[in-house]
């Protein structure tokens, strides 16, 4: 292909305008599933005085203080993008979308940029970038607007490595300060897991710059060590409680699950069928159960490597570049591959950072042929173009999103989606069909408060109110501290015009009563600072387990450890305190910390 006839400019538009097409048919759509969390109740994002906190808390928190479950995802960038997207666009989600469109446009530039600068290829470099600019599995990065931060820390990571490469050939002290800097903004775009892949890049591209090899191993530790700096500030003060990834105690265990996640995504990635949120693989928990699944992972493994080999005998770069990107950029999940019950995840947007490799490995074997090259990459193009496009339209709107979605989400994990949808039911009238979600929920987990209280507002809604008093209620008997439902106990009370008495537990003290009652009217702030009154004359127990869990309910999670352990040290055998403990780390993944808390509090039995 004669590269003198395009610009960079001309490309970078061109990767624009066929993006802007597949993914016309979302660019209008809803907010949905997460969106809803992270930016229409997001309060932090809707004014610029709360920036500088954006830095230092969860990404979460802002708008789920009050769900009692944490994610602890510290990505502060992505949160900073929607807090300017909010300053031009509120909330309309147009605005929204078109800025995921343009980072997804920018990642593929960058994908072009790189392999091109690599190879010196152009046919390659611009081939593998079209078809990561349209393969159907980017749709939930590209369609999802909080899918940003994938499309934002590939994009900062591609960066640091081009100015990096710039900075070997060119030895400006400039490109290596924006490399740094890249880099910075790629750790606080999204945990930086896989980010280990560019300490490799730069390896890789010292060995083809012909750079010393004292030069590249000292840059190495530059950004290794700020890899080190970022897990200690993060573990520390930037959001500091993390879920616990799964893991087996056995390397080889996970070798085996980790290679089946990569032959799923590579089947996804040739063959994209059935695309969904929260897709998950059966997990392979013992040795005794792995001869099902192992001549497969052992045969994948090995062509795997012997084409590494090969291609490293042979000089080929190229096969070896992919295949090493496509795997490294993915070994993040060999020691935190997440558990839901008997299966493990395998979120499909974890590889959109990691597919780049795949698409050098396609474009280089399609290159390759001798014949009908450019009728076999025009038609995997189109193909690829066209899955993606429809697979955008079911993200247009709530419920075509959840119906669709739903059919493929195994049903025992299907919690959050079904909860999700039949508030949309509700939000569009269909009641009776949200009430009907809610009994599928129900038969799954008949303890969850919050189901019967999205059960008590549909019936609310529909003026069934002795109806939704009995559902606040039943959210009440399985929990007496929940206090959603009993301020929606209150309002439904001045609604239909009848008195709302508080029940107030005997065995509460006055001190305890008054806080309680407090929180649960609302008053949060005032609650604490009643326990704490309380605490100055008279410690105990009783007063630290409800000040913990009056943090635990408001989503302060250190601190209500931090109480809970208070009351444990004037009483281990409280079992109160080793109750709320472990179940709040249970809340928050914990659950090797959850395990020996209960273990502790079974004990006492």
């Amino acid at each position: 292909m004669d590269k003198s006839r395009f610009s960079k400019i001309s490309i970078f538009l061109l990767l624009l305008l066929i993006a802007l097409v597949i993914y016309s048919g979302s660019i209008n759509g809803e907010f949905l599933f997460d969106d809803k969390i992270l930016i229409t109740q997001n309060v932090y994002i809707k004014s610029l005085k709360y920036i500088p906190v954006l830095f230092t808390t969860d990404e979460y928190l802002p708008s789920v203080m009050h769900a009692e479950k944490t994610y602890n995802y510290y990505r502060p960038l992505q949160t900073l993008s929607f807090a300017l997207n909010y300053r031009v666009w509120g909330l309309n989600p147009f605005g929204y979308h078109l800025t995921n469109i343009l980072f997804h446009s920018i990642v593929a530039f960058l994908v072009f940029c790189l392999l091109n600068r690599l190879f010196s290829d152009f046919s390659l470099a611009l081939l593998s970038s079209i078809l990561f600019c349209v393969h159907p599995l980017h749709t939930e990065s590209v369609s999802s607007i909080s899918g940003g931060a994938e499309l934002l820390v590939s994009l900062f990571t591609l960066m640091t490595v081009l100015f990096y490469i710039k900075y070997l050939a060119l030895r400006k002290g400039s490109a290596f300060i924006i490399a740094i800097f890249s880099f910075m903004l790629a750790l606080i775009s999204k945990e930086a897991g896989f980010l280990i892949l560019v300490p490799f890049v730069i390896f890789f591209a010292g060995i083809r710059t012909k750079i010393p090899r004292d030069s590249v191993f000292l840059h190495f530790f530059i950004f290794a060590g700020m890899i080190v700096i970022y897990a200690m500030l993060r573990l520390s003060i930037l959001a500091p409680l993390k879920m616990l990834p799964y893991s087996s105690s056995y390397f080889l265990l996970d070798a085996i699950n980790f290679s089946r996640v990569l032959i799923g995504y590579a089947k996804l990635l040739v063959l994209p069928q059935h695309l969904h949120i929260l897709r998950t693989i059966p997990l392979i928990p013992s040795f005794q159960l792995s001869y099902l699944v192992l001549p497969a992972c052992i045969l994948a493994s090995g062509i795997a490597a012997a084409v590494l080999i090969l291609s490293v005998r042979q000089k080929n770069f190229v096969l070896f570049f992919g295949i090493s990107w496509f795997v490294l950029s993915l070994s993040h999940l060999l020691k935190s591959m997440y558990k839901f019950g008997s299966n493990i995840a395998m979120e499909e947007h974890w590889v959109y950072f990691a597919s780049i490799g795949f698409f050098v490995i396609l474009a280089y074997s399609i290159l390759r042929l001798k014949k009908f090259k450019v009728l076999v990459a025009v038609s995997a193009i189109i193909i690829y173009a066209a899955l993606a496009f429809v697979n955008s339209l079911h993200w247009r709107n709530q419920l075509d999103f959840y119906r669709y979605n739903l059919k493929f989400v195994r049903a025992d994990i299907s919690l959050i989606p079904r909860f999700n949808y039949a508030i949309a039911l509700g939000e569009k009238g269909l009641c009776k069909e949200a009430l009907i979600e809610t009994e599928n929920m129900l038969k799954y987990d008949p303890e969850n408060t919050s189901i019967y209280i999205l059960r008590g507002d549909i019936y609310k809604k529909t003026g069934e109110f002795a109806e939704a008093e009995n559902a606040y209620r039943q959210a009440l008997r399985l929990d007496r501290f929940c206090w959603q439902a009993n301020l929606r106990l209150k309002d439904l009370a001045r609604k239909t015009g009848r008195p709302y008495e508080e029940k107030i537990e005997p065995w509460l003290s006055a001190q305890e009563a008054k806080a309680i009652s407090r929180f649960m009217n609302g008053e949060f702030y005032d609650a604490i600072m009643d326990l704490d009154r309380a605490l100055e004359s008279s410690p105990t127990p009783m007063l630290y387990t409800l000040k913990g869990i009056i943090f635990a309910k408001t989503g302060h999670y250190r601190a209500a450890i931090n109480a809970y352990n208070d009351a444990l040290k004037l009483d281990p055998r409280n079992k109160a305190a080793l109750h709320n403990l472990a179940v709040l780390y249970y809340n928050i993944n914990d659950l090797a910390q959850a395990e020996v808390i209960m273990e502790k509090e079974d004990q006492l039995e």
